[in-house]
């Protein structure tokens, strides 16, 4: 009973035979949304497990392999030593903004986080409710930052690495260097969080227990990292409980409703949940399953929001540490939490005061070998309490300064493992207050486009920021930002219309008189147009002429329900067709048809904004038809796909493997279902070797027969069955086909 729903699982026609439909325990992930303002969270772990399977034929039978082992330790009671295991945890911080570069603080409040959670010492355990208070356990696991890399180094266990990868998505690229990521340490030895920008809404994903070694760990969103004492930005998921949730993965926990309308976690002492609860939902909440238990939400393997969730079962716990015996038994000897020989740590030299005005400084120092971080600190000399802080450069601006006043600041390295001696003082005295402040000048706009321009201006001698504003030229309200720099980028501009700005300069506080107004126009939009509208539906496909083809056309997908049909004829000598999708500004997918846009012949359809491509090579002539959707909604009103339908009248070849795909006769041993998700008239697709009797069985995900045909005729070549399913249970269906021993499977979703 450990089903899980499904978000999407994209297979091309070349790979449709690595599906297997008819297992024990079918796991795909449900997909939340892409924004965090939702009421599920969105966690891809069951999604990329899906992926790893379809890669590595034998991750299934290792995952069975470890299950097996983890049900001999619970049932001996093996797995409870009672023995505090702490592993050691690096993080790689991967940023390409320094937004992303989150600081000390967050990483330290995370792993706070987690030592509470996995202890039962978080400040909310009181509000599990008292039916519960018996099952909520300290699991005996604790988490450290790595002292030692794996070469016997010192550490703080952080990894920063910047990047040009400004979103990662599940398909691991953030755990290798080489790919804008950051390597994996000794995956035996060490937990690896990979803290990055992800796509798509998501908020992280785990590797169970059997994975390949290279990529073991955790993946979380930057936004999601921190804790109480320094928390995220992704409310309501910003106070650190996605790694808790996600390191629950990787101990091998599964989600507490089993994936499935009343599925299994593999946990004893959980209630049977109907599914994800999101959001912060009230107590009791009754579950509809057999004997109607009250849902445990606030359980840390359930989709409620952080700030609701506050408990792992004694069950949970077994698992886990069953989990660690089983498969992950090098934690039990690492060394990573312990310190290598102590080291010192100098302390920084050349303090110097620079850009001192009234109210504002900037401090400066020489950097320390080793040292990871700066504490400073800094006070008027005839004061006795200092202002501190700290940084990981060697340079800081400091305000909220009284004029004509002495200061005096001292530096502190840390190193890793280690901190040095605060440094001798060095002084500065701040200016008098600016009574007057120039005006900016030289007004320019730069780099005017459609939408956006960048605003320059010459500096003022004492000023410390400026205010900047603009309009459109025949607009009475002006939008105002401040700036430190004599440049700023506006954007959300109108096209094709005129604006003026103006600068104003601040003197430590003394506010100058607004500059002269500059001028500039933006340019005209670049907006997409699509000349083939209206062509929703087969009936109304735009035909294509003999000069529209082996060209590049460009169209839309305008909206969620926008599907673009086009129709084209080869001719005697260039009748083999190759049809190439790219450009695409969402994730859109291509299908070919012939008789009239009802029988398949072909389809694409790749991740995210791949492009996609079909080939038919034939020696007949013939109509076609193209269909291009949007998967699940997925479109741009303003961004244009391209669309380039060649012919040629030698068979074309793929690029991959340098030989000709042949598809006169096509063989898919999965039958191909739209819409999916549905939730009225649906079509299932599928071709058959041979002509006769098929057996037509949809079944829902308990088994129950929904739709059975034993003597449906089924023609050679391509064949279509529609279904109502409005009439069916929501959740998990499946489809089965046999004919003449072959047997078809498919798989899909009624909302």
């Amino acid at each position: 009973m450990c089903v899980h729903t499904f978000e999407k699982l994209k297979i091309t026609t070349s790979k449709m035979n690595l599906n297997r439909l008819l297992v024990l325990c079918l796991i795909v992930f449900v997909t939340v949304g892409n924004s965090f303002a939702q009421n599920h969270r969105n966690c891809g772990t069951m999604h990329y497990l899906e992926q790893q399977k379809s890669q590595d034929p034998g991750l299934e039978l290792r995952m069975e392999q470890i299950e097996t082992q983890t049900r001999q330790l619970i049932s001996q009671g093996s797995e409870k030593s009672g023995m505090v295991v702490t592993i050691p945890v690096v993080f790689h911080v991967l940023y390409n903004n320094s937004a992303l570069n989150i600081p000390d603080a967050r990483i330290l409040a995370q792993l706070d986080v987690l030592n509470k959670d996995f202890a039962r010492l978080n400040a909310d355990a009181s509000n599990t409710p008292s039916i519960f208070q018996s099952v909520a356990a300290n699991t005996n696991i604790q988490f450290c930052m790595a002292q030692r890399d794996p070469n016997g180094n010192p550490t703080n266990g952080i990894v920063r690495r910047s990047t040009t990868v400004s979103s990662f998505s599940s398909n691991n690229a953030m755990k290798f260097t080489a790919q804008g990521g950051s390597d994996a340490w000794n995956t035996t030895q060490y937990l690896n969080i990979w803290v990055c920008n992800l796509g798509g809404g998501l908020l992280g994903y785990a590797q169970f227990p059997g994975g390949a070694a290279n990529t073991d760990g955790v993946v979380v969103l930057t936004e999601s990292v921190g804790g109480p004492s320094a928390p995220g930005s992704a409310v309501p998921y910003h106070l650190g409980r996605t790694a808790t949730h996600e390191v629950g993965h990787w101990l091998n926990l599964r989600h507490i409703w089993g994936d499935a309308t009343c599925g299994s976690d593999l946990v004893s002492d959980t209630p049977t949940h109907n599914t994800s609860n999101g959001g912060c939902p009230a107590y009791p909440h009754y579950s509809t399953c057999t004997g109607t238990p009250i849902e445990m939400t606030m359980n840390y393997m359930d989709y409620t929001e952080d700030a609701c969730m506050n408990i792992f079962t004694a069950g949970q716990s077994s698992r886990m540490n069953a989990a660690i015996t089983a498969s992950r038994s090098g934690l039990l000897t690492s060394l990573g939490c312990v310190p290598p020989n102590p080291v010192s740590c100098g302390t920084p030299s050349s303090l110097s005061a620079t850009n001192v005005a009234s109210t504002t400084a900037t401090l400066n120092w020489a950097a320390v070998t080793g040292a990871s971080s700066y504490n400073y600190r800094y006070k008027t000399t005839s004061s006795t309490t200092w202002t501190t802080a700290s940084t990981n450069s060697t340079t800081v601006n400091i305000s909220s300064l009284t004029a004509s006043t002495a200061y005096e600041f001292q530096v502190q390295a840390s190193c890793v493992g280690a901190l040095g001696s605060f440094s001798a003082s060095a002084t500065f005295t701040t200016s008098s207050v600016v009574t007057s402040c120039g005006t900016p000048t030289n007004l320019a706009a730069t780099n005017v486009a459609s939408s956006s321009a960048t605003l320059n201006w010459a500096a003022v001698t004492g000023a410390s920021n400026y205010n900047y504003r603009y309009k459109t030229i025949s607009a009475t309200t002006w939008t105002t930002a401040t700036t430190t720099s004599t440049t700023a980028n506006i954007s959300s501009l109108t096209a094709s219309t005129a604006y003026e700005f103006q600068v104003q300069a601040n003197c430590g506080g003394t506010l100058g008189t607004f500059s002269t107004s500059g001028t500039f126009t933006t340019l005209a939009s670049t907006t997409c147009n699509d000349p083939f509208e209206s062509n929703n539906t087969a009936g109304t496909a735009k035909v294509l002429t003999t000069s529209q083809l082996n060209t590049n056309l460009t169209a839309t997908i305008g909206s969620s329900t926008d599907v673009d049909w086009y129709r084209f004829s080869t001719v005697s000598g260039a009748t083999r067709v190759k049809v190439n999708l790219t450009t695409l500004p969402a994730d859109y997918d291509i299908y070919l048809y012939a008789n009239n846009g009802t029988t398949l012949l072909g389809s694409s359809e790749l991740f995210g904004t791949a492009s996609e491509q079909i080939i038919r090579n034939t020696n007949k002539t013939a109509s076609y038809y193209i269909r291009v959707i949007g998967y699940q909604g997925a479109f741009s009103a303003s961004s244009c796909y391209t669309l380039r339908i060649s012919t040629s009248g030698t068979n074309w070849r793929m690029a991959d493997e340098g030989q000709a795909m042949e598809v006169e006769a096509i063989d898919m041993s999965s039958v191909s279902i739209s819409p999916n998700p549905t939730n009225g008239n649906t079509a299932f697709e599928f071709v058959s070797n041979a002509s006769g009797s098929a057996n037509v069985m949809i079944t829902d995900m308990l088994g129950r027969v929904v739709y059975q045909n034993n003597a449906y005729q089924v023609s050679e070549g391509p064949n279509m069955i529609e279904q109502d399913m409005s009439n069916s249970s929501k959740g998990m269906h499946f489809i089965i086909v046999e004919v003449n021993g072959e047997r078809k499977t498919g798989r899909f979703i009624v909302e």
